[in-house]
């Protein structure tokens, strides 16, 4: 209950840095001399605050819930680790990570974790991501009715969003993602998949999701992901979906459906549930992604239509609603 401030607890870190990139009007990130980031950049001494580079860690059979509508951990995450299992984190804000720093935390991390339950949480003001799984397997996760804040002062992409939103690079993710409220984003809405250093495994369902304001991309699969998106509401949102990274996306729209009608029923049992858009662009139908799903029929939700997302999901997502 109340707040959990760990902000300056812990002492600062100095270190290298630069800009990530140069806005013209100010207010962008820095991020760290590490990967190679700063390579042909300028590059200055920076400082930090430790709390948010050591997160929480959460051991098996945990339950972390916020008490009423204004129970915050400002200046930490939260980290799952090592075969933990049987986790649960709801009703929080998590906030003020460091977010002038890519490198300076991030909210949530699940690696090597599964039965994981993260619901009715808002998260805001992170350097980096807001959620995030990697490298270890990430299996049997629900992340359900978050709010995904990226208003922020200091945007690496000088508009005042944020851009590291999600990123799915577990060796075995099997996620389902519903109800979220993703705002005032630019990019990683999630980046999943890939194949360094490990092959990355990203089975995911989007089911009720409500992009909104994003003024770059939302999902970018790579290799080895299969993201499969149904009642899903993109409201000005620049780019839905990046098809030029090597994974695979299935997300039927209206005009389609009843082409899609027989592959859904022999994936799913069931006909598939329209995504709805707005002033956005493009719609993948990954064939491969929609088979690749019907592995996880069984534990899949039936989403409500997508129409309804923008008046429901704004009002049920985040702390205060459990």
């Amino acid at each position: 209950t109340g707040t959990l401030d760990f902000t300056g607890k812990e002492g600062m870190l100095s270190n290298t840095c630069c800009d990530a990139v140069t806005c013209p009007k100010g207010g962008g990130q820095i991020i760290t001399d590490d990967l190679g980031a700063c390579d042909g950049k300028a590059t200055f001494s920076c400082s930090y605050d430790a709390a948010g580079t050591k997160p929480l860690k959460v051991g098996s059979n945990k339950t972390i819930i916020g008490v009423g509508p204004n129970a915050i951990v400002k200046g930490k995450g939260f980290d799952l680790t090592g075969g933990v299992s049987n986790i649960i984190i709801r009703n929080l804000t998590i906030t003020n990570l460091n977010p002038q720093v890519v490198w300076g935390g991030d909210a949530i991390t699940i690696r090597g974790a599964s039965k994981v339950w993260v619901d009715h949480n808002r998260i805001s003001l992170i350097g980096r991501q807001f959620f995030v799984s990697g490298f270890d397997p990430a299996t049997n996760v629900t992340f359900s009715y978050n709010e995904l804040d990226g208003n922020t002062p200091y945007s690496s992409n000088c508009d005042g969003t944020h851009y590291w939103t999600m990123l799915f690079a577990g060796s075995e993710n099997t996620m389902t993602l519903m109800g979220n409220w993703i705002h005032h984003t630019s990019g990683r809405g999630p980046h999943a998949g890939g194949t360094s250093p490990v092959t990355q495994k990203v089975y995911a369902q989007f089911a009720n999701d409500y992009y909104q304001t994003v003024s770059g991309h939302a999902a970018d699969p790579a290799e080895n992901a299969n993201l499969f998106y149904e009642g899903t509401y993109f409201q000005s949102v620049k780019t839905p979906f990046v098809t030029t990274d090597g994974g695979f996306s299935y997300a039927p729209v209206s005009s389609n459906l009843s082409s899609t009608s027989s592959a859904c029923t022999t994936a799913i049992g069931r006909g598939c549930v329209a995504n709805a858009n707005s002033a956005s662009g493009a719609f993948p139908l990954n064939a491969q992604a929609l088979t690749a799903m019907s592995a996880y029929k069984s534990s899949m939700v039936t989403p409500y239509p997508a129409n309804e997302v923008p008046s429901s999901v704004p009002h049920l997502a985040g702390p205060g609603h459990i």
